[in-house]
């Protein structure tokens, strides 16, 4: 998906992740060719270990729940604003359609503040 879409799916953190990522595997490369440790691997692979902090996914407010809820709301949008079904969509319909959706949006904003 961000092939198609990379505004939706790429952000800082993700940025920084890859970042942390290719300098461990830089340093993992320079050790086996070196045929020595590196001290600053233990910590890259600490740091991409707790990088991300665990999520709830139990209760009304865990991320099931969350994700779920947002679901229906973007269908609701979807439907209600492009007249469309939206769970009768494929996955890359769907996010064209909320692609679509945010661009009329920011269009219609233009507007509102041209007047």
């Amino acid at each position: 998906m961000q092939l198609y879409f990379p505004m939706l799916f790429e952000d800082a953190g993700t940025k920084e992740y890859y970042d942390i990522l290719r300098k461990r595997t830089l340093l993992m490369i320079e050790s086996i060719i070196n045929e020595e440790d590196v001290k600053e691997l233990e910590e890259f692979t600490n740091e991409l270990y707790t990088y991300n902090k665990p999520q709830n996914y139990a209760g009304p407010n865990g991320l099931d729940v969350q994700s779920d809820k947002h679901f229906e709301s973007l269908c609701i949008n979807l439907n209600q604003n492009l007249h469309i079904q939206s769970k009768k969509m494929n996955v890359i319909e769907f996010y064209t359609a909320y692609e679509a959706l945010k661009e009329q949006i920011k269009q219609n904003e233009r507007a509102n503040k041209r007047q």
